[in-house]
């Protein structure tokens, strides 16, 4: 699966807890996640260093238009990434619930450790994505 399928993917499941997601579906789309926060980042500072003087330059402008979209975009993210995470969970033989873990110091650990691990076979949530 690709970077753009990918993406698509996690975002059309972006409501839905049901079924599985591959190791490559998921981090493809985590990376898509970390692009967008980064040129957010990038466009903000940008548009604080060019309108440091007080001059509303055109540059200024774009820039905080840009950034604006990119954080509303990394916002309508988030639904996305929690069901993708619990997709995730799911192909790796593990229940939804152990997304909670996020609240837990140290439990985002434990869940970046569950989403490394490999897909399992079949299994209650569904048939592994991987042989599809």
């Amino acid at each position: 699966m690709g970077f753009t399928e990918a993406v698509k993917t996690c975002l059309s499941k972006s409501f839905t807890v049901k079924g599985r997601t591959t190791r490559s579906e998921f981090w493809y789309f985590m990376l898509c996640q970390f692009l967008t926060y980064l040129v957010a980042i990038i466009f903000l500072l940008l548009n604080a260093d060019w309108n440091s003087d007080g001059s509303n330059n055109l540059l200024a402008i774009i820039s905080l238009v840009i950034g604006v979209l990119a954080v509303l975009a990394y916002l309508c993210y988030i639904p996305a990434s929690i069901c993708a995470q619990v997709h995730r969970l799911h192909d790796t033989g593990r229940p939804g619930t152990y997304w909670f873990l996020n609240i837990v110091p140290f439990g985002s650990w434990v869940l970046l450790y569950f989403c490394i691990l490999p897909s399992v076979s079949d299994n209650e949530y569904g048939d592994n994505p991987s042989k599809e």
